[in-house]
């Protein structure tokens, strides 16, 4: 009887402490060595970007329309910089994205930006510059032809051809909002 009491004591108290914490996201382990800030992420398998505190309290959250394309930053202004899964990739490596979206802090989407096409593509990472602009990491397939011309060996290409880098400097959020106005070709 002493048993089945004190099993009836600790799993009550369990389901007290438990349903009286505050639900967090992302935080499964906190250590006083842990510098003071705030996370952003987004898991691959959500349309969800978090800003969670040490303890994983969320401070703020945004939906998208589309899965993450891997990048996520948050400005200085308090804008959510994301990249997304857009469009048809090319080829379907890890790391592909297809585009921009840029959300205010109340989740309200002020900027849609796609780099996307039948040989192109943007992936990974973007990197938000002081004036306002974007540099946008894409690659771009070359035909196996024109890297055979270019005096790519054959044995080291694959039936769809070569997958070639490029970055592109993008205007962003504003007047003229995704303008290229600048781009390096590693080709």
């Amino acid at each position: 009887m002493k048993r089945i009491l004190l099993l009836y004591i600790f799993i009550v108290h369990g389901l007290v402490i438990s349903f009286s914490q505050e639900p967090t996201v992302g935080t499964i382990l906190y250590e006083e060595e842990a510098l003071d800030g705030y996370t952003l992420f987004s898991y691959i398998t959500s349309k969800f970007t978090f800003l969670v505190d040490n303890c994983g309290r969320v401070v703020n959250q945004w939906e998208s329309d589309y899965f993450p394309g891997i990048a996520t930053y948050l400005s200085p202004e308090g804008y959510l910089y994301r990249t997304k899964k857009a469009g048809d990739a090319v080829l379907n490596i890890g790391g592909v994205g297809g585009g921009i979206e840029v959300f205010n802090w109340e989740g309200e989407k002020i900027w849609d930006f796609n780099h996307t096409g039948p040989n192109y593509h943007q992936h990974h990472d973007i990197e938000l510059l002081p004036n306002g602009n974007i540099l946008v990491l894409a690659y771009e397939l070359k035909t196996k032809e024109e890297a055979l011309s270019k005096g790519r060996e054959e044995t080291k290409l694959s039936e769809e051809g070569l997958l070639s880098e490029y970055i592109i400097e993008v205007k962003g959020p504003g007047p003229d909002q995704g303008e290229i106005v600048w781009e390096w070709h590693l080709w």
